[in-house]
């Protein structure tokens, strides 16, 4: 038991992750002023570089709390373009001062949804089956350095790669992760 080859962690797929997605978030539409207009068009930025685009079209519902979004963009799957139509049900709940808006993913209501990689639809977290980088990334022996500093002072002179690396993270070296931002043009 236990011998050569008895585990199959190199067979597993990861999870994508929440930051390899791009997220689509209620609140910053509602920021924007968005949902107060029939259309308009979402790009989604890094730094200085616009990375994608949408349009977007509201429409009423039948029942008041619920309006309509149907986003229209491309998506390139296995080197084909494909065009794409999707609607997305809003969830409009009153708050005290104001409303909140909610996206509706397969009977939940959440306030973000995400386009991963290898999809053409925008969904929320759990239906994507998606992590995040944090939690696969985490190392639970670089917890015990953390904890005590003399040790951590101990292993980076011993010249422990794994201190040295929580080091240079804690001190800024490697860049932290920038979320994409959104931002609505062409409103109507």
């Amino acid at each position: 038991m236990g011998g050569y080859g008895s585990t199959r962690w190199k067979w597993h797929d990861k999870k994508w992750c929440v930051e390899d997605c791009l997220p689509l978030s209620a609140d910053q539409l509602a920021s924007t002023g968005a949902f107060g207009h029939t259309q308009g068009t979402i790009e989604w930025w890094k730094g200085q570089e616009r990375i994608a685009t949408a349009g977007f079209l509201l429409k009423p519902s039948d029942v008041p709390e619920y309006r309509y979004m149907y986003l229209s963009y491309s998506v390139t799957l296995q080197d084909k373009v494909e065009d794409v139509s999707q609607p997305l049900p809003i969830n409009i709940r009153p708050q005290r001062l104001g409303q909140r808006y909610y996206f509706c993913c397969h009977f939940s209501r959440v306030r973000i949804v995400y386009l991963c990689p290898e999809t053409a639809v925008f969904r929320c977290r759990q239906c994507h089956g998606l992590t995040y980088r944090s939690a696969q990334e985490h190392d639970k022996g670089m917890d015990i350095l953390r904890r005590n500093p003399d040790l951590l002072l101990a292993a980076a002179n011993a010249g422990s790669g794994n201190a040295c690396f929580y080091v240079l993270r804690r001190f800024g070296v490697f860049p932290a992760y920038t979320r994409a931002s959104i931002r609505v043009t062409n409103l109507d």
